[in-house]
């Protein structure tokens, strides 16, 4: 080192074994006069890595070149070189002539020749590794939040599995116990706990169609039909099937049908009713008062139908997660609504396959929301419809059915217990309820975790059961509600995952009961848990 700058100082770089080393050595090197800044010395590679020739560069400061495009770091390195005498492999930014600014590591060193001080500088690129390793730091991020997502994912679907299909099994085995008790049954109680089982497993048959779907879409499988039909007849006759549920939330479905929308179309008669029943259901699921509109309109290019709610609305930061494959705009544990997160991804898709899209046009919280569903009318559409004034659905409520109170004959199991359910769905509190009383259990019911803190405080139940998966205060918070509350009473939990939750190892549950289960496993696991 001292040869060579010994050499330099002498003019001698030329013609010396140093001076060559220095010109060719496969790093940039500078040399620039400690007092003045100015650059007296620089290799070819610091002239190729600052776009410079070394005529513009001599006699220049690296102020005057403009190569630091922070200067307070410069000068934070100027004070630590001072104090140390070497600064080794800093990572800092340079500004070049032709490349814009780079990332280079740096070391400096404070020399001195003869009576006069010099900074030597040595400086590789590392622009390309820092752009591959932040590329392969944000591929590791997005991996590791799509397996994020289809996790979320598959905890949902496992809770809208499990859930129906606990329905489903509990009310088969009231089935089976009024056939045997009695060979003649009430017709009526029959049918209540057949309309139980047949609506849960609706609900079952829509999880898996939209998993089928999105297997099919995601493979490029899934192929459009081309039929005529008439568009109105088809909107009324989706709309039709939600007028019960609409009438018993106590909600208005209207049809608007535009004089622009045509008499028929030509396309997938059995998506368009898919796209359509989704973007209804998702309007009255979310909707507990006001109306839902339903506006059928067109161009010379496409049809849209417009889904127009006064629900509940969303903030702008969910308006694209939405439509995203896995995700939700409220995926914890504590979601209101059910639901696997399936449906709008896959009618987007949908109608993008009929040559339109399905978008969020407008959505506030607390005003509600508009989704827009377009789609090609085809060669065949008749462009000859009559504007429709709207109908309403009329404003009337059904009974409410219950399920039956008679005790059944057997061995009494939960004699003198008093037990708590806390369950939010309504098919699923009144079946527990009911086979607790059939074990001879004392039983109140809470819709919510709240509320269930509330009544269980300050009364003696033997066991509260739990469910997990509820809006507001889920059964872990409850739980945990009821523990800083000083009530010690044993907790089941009731629950639909099928991945332990990260909680579970920490929770304050004396025990775990995982639907789908029948009458026995819930009266052994509330015996066992009345006997400790």
């Amino acid at each position: 080192m001292q040869k060579l700058l010994s050499d330099i100082s002498k003019g001698k770089l030329e013609d010396s074994l140093c001076g060559i080393a220095f010109k060719h050595i496969p790093a940039a090197l500078a040399l620039s006069d400690l007092e003045t800044g100015k650059l007296v010395a620089a290799n070819e590679y610091f002239m190729e890595l600052v776009g410079y020739p070394l005529h513009i560069l001599l006699g220049k400061t690296s102020q005057d070149l403009g190569l630091w495009p922070n200067w307070a770091h410069r000068n934070f390195l100027v004070n630590e070189l001072e104090k140390h005498g070497t600064l080794r492999n800093r990572e800092v930014l340079l500004r070049t002539a032709h490349r814009g600014i780079l990332n280079i590591l740096a070391s400096f060193e404070h020399v001195q020749i003869g009576e006069r001080e010099y900074v030597l500088g040595m400086a590789v690129d590392i622009t390309e590794r820092k752009r591959a390793a932040e590329k392969q730091e944000e591929a590791i991020a997005m991996a590791e939040a799509a397996n994020q997502a289809k996790s979320t994912f598959l905890a949902n679907m496992s809770h809208e599995l499990r859930t129906p299909l606990t329905a489903v099994s509990g009310f088969t085995q009231l089935l089976h116990h009024l056939f045997a008790k009695d060979g003649s049954p009430d017709k009526a109680q029959v049918l209540q706990y057949l309309e139980r089982i047949r609506r849960n497993t609706q609900h079952l048959e829509n999880i898996v169609n939209d998993v089928l779907d999105l297997s099919k879409v995601e493979s490029g499988k899934l192929e459009i039909q081309r039929l005529t039909f008439d568009l109105k007849e088809e909107v009324q006759n989706v709309i039709a099937n939600f007028s019960e549920q609409a009438r018993a939330k106590g909600i208005s479905l209207m049809l608007e049908y535009d004089s622009t929308a045509p008499v028929t179309v030509e396309t997938d008669p059995q998506r368009l009713n898919q796209v359509l029943t989704n973007l209804i259901a998702n309007a009255i699921r979310f909707t507990s008062r006001g109306s839902i509109l339903v506006a059928v309109r067109a161009d010379n290019k496409l049809v849209e139908l417009c889904v127009q709610d006064s629900g509940e609305g969303m903030d702008e930061s969910k308006h694209k997660e939405i439509f995203e494959m896995f995700v939700q705009a409220d995926s914890s544990i504590s979601r209101k609504y059910g639901g696997t997160g399936l449906g709008l991804p896959i009618s987007r898709k949908l109608a993008r396959l009929m040559g339109g899209d399905v978008q969020l046009l407008w959505s506030t919280p607390g005003l509600g929301s508009v989704f827009s569903f377009t789609f090609a009318p085809g060669e065949n559409a008749k462009f000859k419809a009559i504007a429709s004034p709207p109908k309403k659905t009329p404003d009337v409520l059904p009974a409410q059915n219950k399920l039956p109170r008679t005790p059944q004959k057997g061995v009494q199991r939960l004699l003198g217990k008093k037990v708590l359910v806390v369950e939010d769905g309504t098919d699923n509190r009144e079946l527990l309820a009911y086979f607790l009383k059939q074990a001879g259990a004392s039983v109140s019911t809470a819709v919510n975790g709240q509320q269930g803190v509330d009544i269980a405080v300050g009364n003696n139940f033997d066991v509260v059961l739990m469910d997990v998966h509820m809006p507001g205060l889920d059964g872990y918070q409850a739980t945990e509600l009821l523990r800083e509350r000083g009530c010690q009473i044993p907790v089941l939990a009731v629950t639909a995952a099928a991945m332990k939750d990260p909680r579970q190892d920490k929770s304050v549950f004396s025990a775990y009961l995982t639907k789908p289960f029948n009458s026995n496993d819930l009266v052994d696991a509330i015996s066992t848990l009345c006997s400790h």
